[in-house]
């Protein structure tokens, strides 16, 4: 196994303008890193992006006042907007709806998180804002987005949401400031107006002292693999496993010490495929680190450590700044990572499991 530091091979890019990588494989771009400036032009700060199933599609949330947009890209490779609306206010679907913040109502709080499902589903995604607050939306014919369902999930701001891999069914998980997981389940896929809570995980601090619960994310579908939870609290990460006979969920394993006082900014979980063992990734501070996890005796997961990315050594881009968000591609094998000093960095191990930067792209203004 290689050591826990990183040795630097890089090939510095120019994006487009501000946006998350979401390549496949560096050497297999489609259509560039990030998106294009014109996302969110004229709407404000984008502060949340959250692309389909085959990132075509993407659906962006910007500050002033609560606004979503949808757009596609093209057979040029060019992001068109299909569609801008308010998501506050009173009027829902084109119809004096319920008050903002009220079950089958609007957003009262601005949008803070989206996220979309697969589109085995259809075209649906979903947003959730600072007052706890969730809305699905659906794709009712070609450019109109419908508002399906709402609700309220918490009276704490909404921090991260995620759906599941389609194999579990169509699921909805919303991690809060109280330190919980709620996860809601549609049953009627043509009918995405009735969301049941299903599973209520309190994962984030003791009852009587709950802390929040930053980011969390679901362990990609394996056949005979009970459903799994990485989940991020503060400066601590830890794996969670749903016991199908007890129907509840048990923390089997501990990934993070508390040292250090940064908070677990994301995390995400790399594909099984053709692995002997899981790669995890967390972001804390100014470094992203990844986590190998192997069932050792008596199903015990073993933790280990296999390398830190540290965005403080990056020569030629300013280096340092906060980690912000990690991601895996498809198959495992990259990781990507940005931070808030504009530049996300993918990082791979050579044959001998030494982890390397291997390149960096620097964000543009357009």
């Amino acid at each position: 196994m290689g050591t826990h530091g990183v040795r630097t091979t890089r090939t510095e890019l120019t994006s487009q303008g501000p946006g998350k990588a979401r390549e496949d494989d560096p050497s297999d771009a489609k259509g560039g890193f990030g998106l294009p400036s014109c996302l969110g032009g004229g709407g404000g700060e984008v502060i949340a992006i959250a692309y389909d199933h085959n990132a075509r599609r993407c659906s962006v949330a910007t500050r002033d006042g609560g606004t979503l947009a949808v757009y596609v890209k093209d057979a040029s490779d060019a992001w068109d907007m299909e569609r801008e609306w308010t998501c506050t206010g009173h009027e829902v679907n084109g119809t004096e709806g319920p008050s903002p913040g009220m079950e089958g109502g609007l957003h009262a709080g601005p949008v803070t998180q989206v996220a979309w499902a697969h589109s085995e589903f259809g075209q649906v995604f979903a947003s959730a804002s600072a007052d706890g607050f969730v809305c699905v939306w659906f794709e009712r014919s070609p450019g109109q987005w419908d508002l399906a369902s709402s609700f309220k999930c918490s009276r704490t701001p909404c921090l991260c949401l995620k759906f599941s891999p389609h194999q579990y069914g169509l699921n909805l998980g919303v991690s809060s400031g109280d330190g919980h997981i709620r996860i809601y389940r549609s049953e009627d896929h043509t009918n995405l107006s009735d969301w049941q809570l299903t599973q209520d995980l309190h994962a984030c601090g003791a009852r009587s002292d709950p802390s929040p619960c930053p980011c969390f994310c679901w362990r990609p579908y394996s056949q005979d693999v009970p459903e799994m939870l990485l989940v991020g609290c503060r400066s601590s990460c830890s794996v969670w496993s749903f016991d199908g006979h007890l129907g509840r969920w048990t923390r089997v394993a501990d990934l993070a010490e508390h040292d250090g006082g940064d908070v677990v900014e994301d995390v995400d979980w790399a594909s099984p495929c053709g692995k002997t063992a899981e790669l995890v990734a967390f972001a804390r501070g100014a470094a992203a680190f990844v986590v190998q996890l192997r069932e050792g005796p008596g199903g015990v997961l073993a933790v280990s450590t296999v390398a830190r990315c540290d965005h403080g050594k990056g020569a030629g881009t300013g280096g340092g700044g906060r980690v912000a968000q990690v991601e895996w591609n498809r198959l495992g094998t990259t990781l990507a990572t940005s931070g808030d000093d504009g530049v996300v960095r993918l990082w791979r191990p050579d044959l001998t499991d030494e982890w390397h930067e291997m390149a960096a792209i620097v964000g543009g203004d357009g």
